[in-house]
Formats: structure tokens, sequence, C-alpha cells
């Protein structure tokens, strides 16, 4: 199972504002969100996740390779490498072009949403 999905980084983002003054660069933790956005898509996707609540359950591995500023696409790609019960193990990368920005591992739980 995959999920790709772009965000045009425009300069007008809010936490852009103070990293870094004069210097604008998106936060690795955006880029790592962005992936697990992307990631929570696709397992919303099956059907017994549908209505369900995708929490962190961690990160590893995540390595940042290239910078991202404003103008630039980013294309966020999440593949599930597990599912078992609630928990999965997906690999995720952000890209820009063809160029890898951020890539690693994502785990996360699934729970139903409460009421």
């Amino acid at each position: 199972m995959r999920a790709v999905a772009e965000h045009e980084f425009t300069g007008e983002e809010w936490y852009l504002r103070g990293h870094f003054p004069g210097e604008p660069i998106v936060p690795g933790v955006i880029l790592v969100e962005s992936c697990a956005q992307a990631a929570t898509v696709m397992a919303m996707s099956m059907p017994d996740q549908r209505e369900g609540l995708g929490l962190f359950a961690g990160i590893e591995e995540m390595r940042f390779k290239r910078i991202v500023r404003p103008g630039d696409l980013g294309r966020f790609e999440a593949v599930m490498e597990k599912f078992r019960r609630s928990f999965a193990r997906v690999k995720v990368r952000a890209l820009v072009g063809d160029q890898v920005a951020a890539e690693g591992t994502i785990l996360a739980v699934f729970q139903p949403r409460p009421k």
C-alpha cells in the first residue's frame, strides 16, 4: 500500500517567519509531519481504519538530506511495510523534484476515534 501527497511551500506558512529570519527553511519537523499525514491518509483508506485516529508511536532513522525552501514543491511518499492489528510501520520520504529531502520510518498506532 502506498500514498503520495504534495504541498507547495509558498513562503506564507506561519512557521517560516521565525525559521530563520531572512533565510526561511522548512523545519524538519514539518517534513516529518507531512509524511505522517500522508501515511495516515493511506491507512484511513482501509475500510477498518476509515474512522480511526493515527497517533505517532515512534520515528526511526529519520535523515535530512536537502534543505526545503519557499517555492519548493514537496512530495511526500508513504509505503506501508507492516500493519498488524492497529500498529503500522511506514517507510516515508519527502522529496523536492527527484532529490530526497528527508527519509525514514514512522511507527504509528491507529485507534478508533473517541466518541
